[in-house]
């Protein structure tokens, strides 16, 4: 007796042979898989590597995030600051982020010493918009705004 359709297509989907489909039958655009990337210095993140996850393990000193153009969106980007040492995450032109309270910031860091570790900023872009999100792990983590 002949397979239902159904049962025909999911068995289909997880032997990978409909487009779009990993190895484990999944959509991964519809399931997130962020991508977790390591940096130790400096870097100019590509709008390309949207979704990426930043993290500053292994860094011996504080380092910046430079984001792409607005103009290069959407995109959104994670940032941990995994190391003791101060993370700023930077706008690509100065004054044109938004984040709390503040509609021309340049860039968002955690620099305050003892304040850094776990600190995380999250950078969306719509295509004209940039946003600097900085969820809070406690009520006593310093961020840095600077508008200049």
């Amino acid at each position: 007796m002949p397979k239902s359709r159904t049962a025909q297509t999911y068995m289909d989907e997880k032997a990978a042979a409909s487009p779009g489909l990993d190895v484990d039958g999944i959509q991964r655009n519809f399931i997130w898989s962020p991508r977790f990337v390591t940096k130790v210095a400096a870097y100019t993140v590509k709008a390309y590597e949207t979704g990426t996850w930043f993290l500053t393990t292994g860094a011996t000193a504080a380092l910046t995030f430079t984001l792409p153009a607005a103009s290069d969106g959407p995109w959104i980007f994670f940032f941990t600051a995994v190391a003791d040492f101060g993370m700023v995450v930077a706008a690509a032109a100065a004054l044109t982020a938004i984040t709390f309270n503040d509609a021309t910031a340049s860039s968002v860091a955690f620099s305050q010493s003892s304040e850094i570790m776990g600190g995380t900023i999250i950078a969306i872009c719509d295509g004209t918009t940039v946003v600097l999100l900085t969820p809070i792990i406690s009520e006593g983590q310093t961020v840095a705004i600077v508008t200049s």
